[in-house]
């Protein structure tokens, strides 16, 4: 399994030459020359700026290139929430194929006799919440800036919930296919 028979040791020993190649690696990285308010590939913004960047950089000599994005949603594939997120996005895709505001949403969810997907929506902003309630605008925009630009896969789509412009009260905001 190791090359070394203490592989602990061995690393104890070697620390130097380790940190020298991982500074290496880090210096070596694209998105030093990106603009500071670049966006970021994962839903890690800042780990993916500073280390998963420099990584796939690196990892650019090798036969199959490394997307840490891709490794992501693949292994979010069967996390709960990404599948609920999913789903969620799905919907709202289906009700404003363009844009929409958190009012927009508030009003979707605050209905008397909800259908199925207006409750969903509600289960999955406002989890553990009963009763009769409304929403506010406001409230589901601060629900939703909790899943901005974390990519989701719903069948063979990727989908991405973005904020396309800040209002005087609220943003505007759109489910981007990838």
């Amino acid at each position: 399994m190791f090359k070394h028979p203490d592989p602990i040791a061995w690393t104890e020993d070697h620390r130097a030459e380790i940190l020298a190649a991982l500074y290496t690696i880090l210096l070596g990285n694209p998105q030093l020359k990106a603009a500071r308010d670049a966006e970021g590939k994962t839903r890690f913004k800042m780990w993916w700026r500073l280390v998963g960047s420099a990584v796939e950089h690196a990892a650019g000599l090798l036969p199959q290139p490394l997307d840490f994005r891709e490794l992501f949603i693949a292994q979010e594939a069967e996390d709960e929430e990404s599948i609920e997120l999913a789903d969620i996005l799905a919907i709202f895709k289906a009700e404003w194929p363009r844009e929409f505001d958190a009012h927009d949403v508030a009003g979707f969810i605050n209905t008397e006799f909800p259908k199925e997907e207006q409750r969903q929506a509600q289960e999955f902003l406002y989890p553990g919440v009963t009763g009769k309630f409304a929403f506010s605008g406001q409230s589901v925009g601060k629900a939703l800036s909790k899943h901005l630009d974390d990519p989701v896969k719903k069948g063979e789509r990727t989908l991405i919930l973005r904020c396309t412009a800040q209002g005087k009260h609220a943003g505007k905001y759109q489910v981007i296919v990838a």
